[in-house]
């Protein structure tokens, strides 16, 4: 059962379920679902998104950032004792066992080491926005897409429209026998990239979902095409 642990000023711990399917949202006016009352964070600040068996940290465009690990992030996939901090509130995702007692945890004395000053979190943001944008002014923010079968595999979305499917002409060749010649498009737009459904019985699925119309890639996706796991990722380049 993947939970959200916090520490509230009282010292108690309160513990927030999460489930598939649903949201949970995070901020300072009272229609979020885990309110945390601090003017350096946003009325609505950050999300917790599921999607599949999978759960995702969405900063909401806050005015003070969203942390993992105390790395600046704007979409993340969460893993089992990632820490969370927004604003001056340290929160932990764990998984945990159905039959685990609300009591204090190894997970819950991390709550007492990781909030950060106003200096410190000032520097973070500034640092965390500097390698989110830009490093240097000649790179960019390219989307890639990885094999899960080999890591080494990997293939830029350069092109206005990226064609995957069997025909020795697409850019990403897959096998499969229900396998379209364009299975499957990614086109680049202004606001991400896009995964649609072109040809062929088998169509493309995200972490198990079948896509029936364009989706937005969200970082680490996890895309199957005929034999084909491929993850989409960003990076500098």
């Amino acid at each position: 059962m993947p939970v959200i642990s916090l520490k509230t000023d009282d010292n108690k711990i309160r513990r927030y379920k999460l489930k598939q399917g649903k949201s949970l949202q995070i901020g300072r006016i009272d229609d979020n679902d885990i309110i945390i009352e601090n003017p350096s964070v946003s009325g609505h600040h950050a999300t917790i998104e599921s999607d599949g068996e999978a759960f995702f940290l969405a900063d909401n465009q806050s005015s003070n950032g969203s942390f993992v690990n105390n790395q600046l992030v704007i979409y993340r996939r969460l893993d089992h004792k990632d820490i969370i901090t927004i604003g001056n509130q340290p929160m932990i995702f764990a998984y945990l066992d159905e039959e685990t007692p609300p009591v204090a945890s190894d997970e819950d004395e991390g709550l007492k080491t990781i909030a950060i000053d106003t200096s410190k979190h000032r520097s973070l943001l500034a640092k965390g926005v500097s390698n989110i944008v830009s490093q240097k002014s000649e790179k960019k923010l390219v989307g890639i897409l990885t094999s899960v079968e080999d890591s080494k595999d990997e293939f830029e979305l350069n092109n206005k429209i990226t064609k995957i499917g069997k025909s020795p002409t697409s850019d990403i060749v897959v096998r499969g026998f229900l396998v379209g010649k364009t299975a499957a498009i990614i086109v680049k737009k202004e606001q991400g990239y896009y995964l649609s459904h072109v040809k062929g019985r088998a169509k493309p699925k995200i972490y198990s979902q079948t896509v029936t119309s364009e989706v937005l890639l969200k970082e680490y996706d996890l895309i199957e095409i005929g034999s084909a796991k491929l993850q989409f990722i960003f990076k500098m380049r």
